[in-house]
């Protein structure tokens, strides 16, 4: 009982520390605004669509969506999805994760093509002492970024200015969260709730 409390009154500290269980914001833009990355067209055909797997409080555990190669789906990774073993805050429904407990968490990628990702359920909210991190790699992305029709320096400085944008509904706008270039095409973010999520500038 004492160990139960002491946890509780850990993750109040930790939430009044941090705020609102939200990720930090920089800008803000509208939906035509934002330079969204695109999958490679052929790359689209073999990229996986969706994936789903069960977090656990007190168990490190990830998922990851990949090509296909001439093997199976084992090729190059675009994302990954990780939850911690202290990640898991709160359910939907507002009550708390204990030691053991689960919830199966789906990504979905935007059927248009892009690097728009949905994550559900809905609601899923992550310790903000030790956030759920997204990790998107552009490497086998369309290079051509603003659309034009050739690769050149324009493309290479909004390359360099990418990062995870997320979005809480269609009609809002995107905000921008604190990301780590962890190489050039490897970008990651913390996440503390669930939403829409954009490779972006």
């Amino acid at each position: 009982m004492k160990r139960s409390i002491i946890s509780l009154l850990t993750i109040t500290l930790a939430l009044t520390a941090c705020g609102d269980p939200t990720e930090p914001e920089l800008q803000q833009k509208p939906e035509d605004e934002l330079v969204v990355v695109r999958f490679e067209a052929t790359r689209f055909e073999t990229a996986q669509r969706s994936g789903s797997f069960w977090a656990v409080r007190g168990e490190d555990r990830r998922l990851e969506l990949r090509y296909e190669d001439s093997s199976g789906p084992g090729g190059p990774e675009f994302l990954e999805f990780r939850v911690r073993d202290e990640s898991l805050l709160e359910r939907p429904d507002g009550t708390l994760f204990q030691e053991g407990d689960s919830i199966l968490i789906t990504v979905a990628v935007d059927p248009g093509g892009r690097f728009v990702f949905d994550f559900q359920p809905s609601g899923l909210v992550f310790n903000p002492a030790q956030p759920a991190e997204l990790e998107v790699n552009t490497e086998l992305a369309d290079q051509d970024l603003n659309g034009d029709g050739v690769v050149n320096e324009a493309d290479d400085r909004i390359k360099q200015e990418l990062s995870i944008w997320k979005q809480e509904s269609l009609s809002d706008p995107w905000l921008q969260l604190q990301s780590l270039r962890i190489r050039e095409h490897e970008i990651r973010a913390d996440v503390t709730g669930f939403t829409g999520f954009a490779c972006a500038n």
